[in-house]
């Protein structure tokens, strides 16, 4: 899969995430900001604590979720997809000039669900700045 068809698929998904926490969930919009995480965040945070996801199989919602927050990331700090691992079957490598963090997101989702607070996504989304200003590639996971 190249480039355009990563973006694409990842964008669309994004997309779908967007229109299930409106149509489905009635929460408040996503517009890919940071603090529309915690929108996302409160969300896995009842997955986590047993509610289940309307419509949609916990994996399905790994993978909209995932993708928005991927979406997120690239549209504030850049980026493009690359293919990734078993448990991230893409990732976001944002350059600068060359790719410095690579953002692993998908892992992160399934643990936010799985462990509750302790993998908060707005804590891990921070952490990108502070990545992109070291030296050296950096992995987010």
């Amino acid at each position: 899969m190249g480039d355009a068809d990563f973006l694409a698929a990842i964008a669309g998904n994004a997309e779908s995430c967007v229109r299930y926490f409106d149509e489905v969930l009635g929460a408040p919009p996503l517009d890919y900001s940071r603090s529309s995480l915690s929108t996302v965040d409160d969300f896995l945070d009842a997955l986590h604590l047993g509610v289940e996801p309307p419509g949609q199989t916990l994996e399905n919602i790994v993978q909209l979720v995932s993708c928005y927050i991927y979406e997120t990331a690239r549209r504030e700090h850049g980026g493009f997809y690359i293919a990734g691992d078993a448990e991230n079957p893409f990732v976001l490598a944002i350059p600068e000039p060359e790719p410095r963090v690579i953002v692993f997101v998908q892992q992160k989702v399934r643990g936010r669900v799985s462990n509750g607070k302790e993998d908060s996504i707005p804590f891990f989304y921070d952490g990108i700045p502070g990545l992109l200003a070291t030296a050296g590639v950096s992995w987010l996971t």
